[in-house]
C-alpha cells in the first residue's frame, strides 16, 4: 500500500462492435462501419478526442488532410495554419486550387478531388435517373459521372444526388472508404 494518496485516472472504453471512442457514433448509425474503417485506418480523426461530429460540414481543408493521410504524403511544409503543409500538398498534387480552406466542401467538390487523386478516368454513367444532375456544376460533371459509377457517391434521395449540398463528415467517411476500397 502506497503511504499517501493515490488518484486514479478512469476512462471507460467502448468494447467489441462499439469499438470506436466516439460518443456520437453507435453500432445502429448508418455511417458506424465507415467512421470506423477511417478511424482505424487513421484516414479522419474526430472533432475531439470524445466526438466526431457526424453531422458537421467538412472543410476543404479537412479533404486535404485527409487525401494526404490516404496518400501517405510525408514531410510536408509546415506553415503559419494547422493545414498549411497539407495545403501546398494538395496544389502540388493537382487535388485542389487550395483556396478557401475553411470553406464546406460541397458534395460535387470533394468527388472532383478524388477524381482528380484518381487522375481523372472516364466514366459513363447515366445521371438522367437524379432529377437535379442538371445542377451539377461543368467542372464537376465528369467527377460526379465517375463517381456515380464507382458507387462513391449516391444519391441523397432515390432520386436526387445533391451536389451542390455540404459534404458532412459521415458522408465523407462512407465516400473515403469506398474510395480507399477502389484504391485496393
Amino acid at each position: 500500500m502506497p503511504d499517501g494518496a493515490v488518484s486514479l485516472d478512469v476512462r471507460f472504453a467502448k468494447i467489441g462492435e462499439d469499438a470506436v471512442p466516439f460518443d456520437d457514433v453507435f453500432s445502429s448509425d448508418w455511417f458506424f462501419e465507415p467512421v470506423r474503417y477511417v478511424y482505424e485506418n487513421g484516414l479522419m480523426i474526430g472533432v475531439s478526442d470524445t466526438l466526431f461530429g457526424p453531422q458537421t460540414s467538412v472543410t476543404r481543408a479537412m479533404i486535404w488532410a485527409t487525401l494526404a493521410r490516404q496518400a501517405n504524403a510525408q514531410d510536408l511544409p509546415a506553415g503559419d495554419e494547422w493545414y498549411s503543409g497539407v495545403q501546398a500538398w494538395a496544389i502540388e498534387s493537382g487535388i485542389s486550387d487550395g483556396l478557401r480552406p475553411n470553406d464546406s466542401v460541397s458534395r460535387e467538390e470533394f468527388v472532383t478531388m478524388l477524381h482528380r487523386a484518381s487522375e481523372t478516368p472516364a466514366a459513363t454513367a447515366d445521371l438522367s435517373a437524379y432529377s437535379d444532375a442538371g445542377t451539377i456544376s461543368p467542372w464537376g460533371k465528369d467527377a460526379m459521372v465517375w463517381g456515380v459509377e464507382k458507387g462513391l457517391i449516391t444519391g441523397l434521395t432515390e432520386t436526387t444526388l445533391a451536389p451542390q449540398a455540404a459534404t458532412t463528415r459521415a458522408q465523407a467517411a462512407a465516400i473515403l472508404q469506398r474510395f480507399d476500397t477502389l484504391l485496393a
